[in-house]
């Protein structure tokens, strides 16, 4: 049966129709770009065309649509009346793929000192520009001050971003950007230079954490040490100090006595039912003279040190013996290690079953780094990603035990105490036996005239060449 349309309503449905028309063809020229949700709350904000248009060098023609770059890249800041700043970009696909910019690197000083991670609203889309406001920044008094952007990021796409091929995650893409701007005001009014500074580039990362356990409690408690292995494009002698940027989350899980707990180097797990408490973006600065530790204040606990930054061959020449086969095959051929932060994690018993608790670290990214190479020292923001590590540790669980225990507090190989504990209460019984059994006796003379021939022979070799 068909459906017939009533005539007084053919106005309404032409209307209708030439509305959806006029909005898709808008669309498709870049002009209106949906989602549009971003100027719905900033409408009292120029558009991004009309701010970049002001300026008479401007050509807007040379700012092509490309469907196939999915870049950002920043052509020009400003700063407004009421002191805000704003972040100008090129988006070669924005009319195609809606993509927006999360955060930028950036310090208010001519070199990389203080950089930090500044996020960023969107105001305003205009064909492939894009307007942002950055947040926590209000324009200085001075003459002149400075904006010294490192990098800008971006969502992790999995249409058109690579993943890493383990377990990590990459959270934000970054992108170069290498821009000091100086702003200075005279009488005739703001004026912006931009000149091109010196960055480094983070060409390979792994993020990990390092369980170490403290021993026996009335619960398991342990520290979780958290790292990024890296290489980057410049060569680094020694590496001074690093600024990373980082998320935390403190978690808890209730697991039920039908349920196994998470092994002892198992860490967290998507089997579990977690409660995540909210985000909290840190950074810290990490120096070479620095080093970490656990507590190891439980029964057979051990304590373990470790340096907050050291070269990867030196890492896995100590560490060879605790790591997994998987965070092994990682972490070697990359050139540094940062161990930046480290938190607790405790799984306590109860009745019906057992209560985690630990943190999570997320979008971990770093933001400086100050070295020397050939007597020449470097103090540069970096270009990285943020990235986040996988949930198990990457060294073997280390569950204390008495062995262990011995091997740090004497300094002599766990194996050793291991084969003592069987071959001293075999002496100790049979020389019971001995006393009773004349046979055991002959045994036990036979085992210790083999046991000390050796040593008898050196002496009469000894006293062979003294002439006794």
């Amino acid at each position: 049966m068909g459906v017939k349309l009533n005539r007084l309503y053919y106005p309404l449905y032409l209307f209708i129709l030439i509305l959806i028309l006029g909005i898709t063809v808008l669309q498709a020229s870049g002009w209106v770009t949906l989602p549009a949700f971003a100027n719905a709350f900033y409408e009292n904000y120029t558009t991004a065309l009309d701010d970049l248009s002001s300026d008479a060098n401007f050509n807007a023609e040379k700012y092509v649509d490309d469907a196939g770059d999915y870049s950002l890249q920043v052509i020009q800041i400003a700063e407004s009346t009421d002191g805000e700043l704003f972040v100008y970009t090129y988006q070669p696909c924005q009319k195609t793929r809606y993509l927006v910019a999360t955060s930028v690197n950036m310090s208010l000083s001519e070199n990389a000192d203080g950089t930090k991670l500044y996020n960023l609203s969107l105001l305003n889309v205009s064909g492939v520009f894009c307007k942002y406001l950055v947040q926590g920044v209000s324009a200085e008094l001075k003459n002149p001050h400075y904006y010294n952007i490192t990098s800008i990021y971006r969502l992790w796409d999995k249409e058109i971003d690579k993943g890493t091929g383990n377990d990590n995650t990459i959270n934000e893409v970054v992108f170069d950007v290498g821009q000091r701007w100086t702003v200075t005001a005279d009488s005739s009014g703001v004026h912006y230079v931009c000149d091109g500074t010196e960055r480094i580039t983070v060409t390979d990362k792994y993020c990990g954490h390092f369980r170490y356990y403290d021993g026996y409690k009335l619960y398991k408690s342990a520290c979780d040490s958290h790292y990024i292995a890296f290489s980057t494009d410049y060569y680094i002698q020694t590496l001074l100090e690093a600024e990373v940027a980082f998320v935390t989350q403190d978690y808890t899980c209730n697991i039920t006595s039908i349920q196994n707990p998470p092994d002892m180097g198992g860490g967290s797990t998507s089997f579990y039912d977690y409660d995540y408490a909210d985000p909290v973006p840190r950074q810290v600065t990490v120096t070479a003279d620095q080093q970490g530790s656990n507590d190891g204040d439980g029964l057979f606990g051990v304590k373990y040190l470790w340096d907050r930054i050291e070269k990867v061959s030196d890492f896995l020449n100590s560490e060879k013996d605790n790591l997994t086969e998987a965070a092994r095959t990682q972490i070697q051929g990359k050139q540094w290690i940062l161990r930046f932060v480290d938190l607790p994690y405790t799984l306590t018993p109860h009745l019906g079953g057992s209560e985690e608790k630990g943190t999570k670290v997320t979008k971990e990214t770093i933001l400086r780094l100050e070295f020397e190479t050939n007597g020449e020292r470097f103090n540069l923001g970096v270009v990285d990603n943020k990235q986040t590590g996988g949930n198990k540790p990457s060294n073997k669980p280390n569950v204390p035990n008495l062995w262990d225990w011995l091997a740090a507090v004497t300094g002599i190989p766990a194996w050793v105490w291991q084969m003592l504990a069987v071959i001293i209460p075999l002496l100790i019984l049979l020389s019971i036996l001995a006393i009773f059994f004349a046979p055991v006796r002959d045994i036990l003379g036979g085992v210790w005239f083999v046991i000390t021939l050796p040593f008898r022979g050196i002496a009469a070799l000894i006293r062979k060449i003294r002439g006794d």
